[in-house]
C-alpha cells in the first residue's frame, strides 16, 4: 500500500519516479490508501467532538486529487504497467470527472478521449463507499471489471463496514446480474493477484 500524499509531496511527484520505475518494472499493483489532511481536524471523534474529522469528507479529495495528479505529471503514460487500486471508490473522482477531464485537457494539451482512457484504467474498491448513491457513477465510469470488494478493516469499526457490505449485497442483488457481483466480490482481484496465487486458491474461487 502507498499513501495518496506526504505531510510534503502528493502521488505522481517527480520525487517518487525511482519508485515508479521500479514499480513499472515488476508490473505491480499497488492499492493507494489517503492520509492525513491538509486542514485540521482530528483522527478520532465521539458524540463530544468540536471538528469535523479528516476522514469524513477530506480523504476522499486527497484519494482524487492523487489519481489526477497521476495524469497531470504524465506518470500514468510513462509507466503503464503500474495498477492503481484506490480506496473508496476513488473518492469523488467519478463524479467530477468531467471537470477533471475539462481540467486536464488544458494542463496537458490531450484530448478528453486520452485523458478519460487514463482515468479509466484505474481500479478502485467499494471500502466504506458501497451506497446506492455512489456505486452506479462508479460503474459508469470504470465498469465492474475496475471494482473490487474493499471493506476499510480493520482501521474502519464495524458499525461502519458492516452495513457498507450489507448496502453492496444489497445494491448487487437489485441492480446487478451475477456475473457483476462474482466480478465485483472475487474475480477483479484475482485477475489482478493471479500470478502470486496458487493453484488451489484459483480453483477455490472458481477460475
Amino acid at each position: 500500500m502507498i499513501l495518496a500524499s506526504s505531510p510534503e509531496e502528493l502521488l505522481g511527484s517527480p520525487l517518487f519516479e525511482p519508485s515508479f520505475s521500479e514499480l513499472d518494472k515488476r508490473n505491480a499493483t499497488v492499492s493507494v490508501h489517503p492520509s492525513r489532511s491538509l486542514c485540521t481536524g482530528q483522527d478520532t471523534f465521539d458524540e463530544g467532538s468540536t471538528e469535523l474529522p479528516p476522514f469524513a469528507v477530506d480523504f476522499l479529495l486527497d484519494t482524487t486529487r492523487a489519481a489526477v495528479n497521476l495524469i497531470f505529471r504524465n506518470v500514468t503514460r510513462k509507466y503503464p504497467n503500474v495498477k492503481y487500486i484506490f480506496a473508496h471508490s476513488g473518492g469523488f473522482l467519478s463524479f467530477a470527472t468531467f471537470s477533471i477531464v475539462r481540467v486536464l485537457m488544458t494542463l496537458t494539451n490531450q484530448t478528453e478521449e486520452a485523458i478519460t482512457s487514463q482515468l479509466q484504467t484505474f481500479y478502485v474498491d467499494t471500502a466504506l463507499s458501497a451506497s446506492k448513491y455512489a456505486l452506479p457513477s462508479t460503474i459508469s465510469l470504470l465498469g465492474t471489471s475496475h471494482l473490487t470488494f474493499g471493506s476499510d478493516f480493520p482501521f474502519a469499526p464495524a458499525v461502519a463496514y458492516v452495513p457498507n457490505t450489507e448496502n453492496l449485497d444489497q445494491f448487487i442483488r437489485e441492480s446487478l446480474t451475477p456475473e457483476a457481483s462474482k466480478q465485483i466480490n472475487v474475480k477483479t482481484a484475482a485477475d489482478l493477484f493471479s500470478h502470486i496465487l496458487s493453484e488451489d486458491i484459483l480453483t477455490t474461487m472458481g477460475f
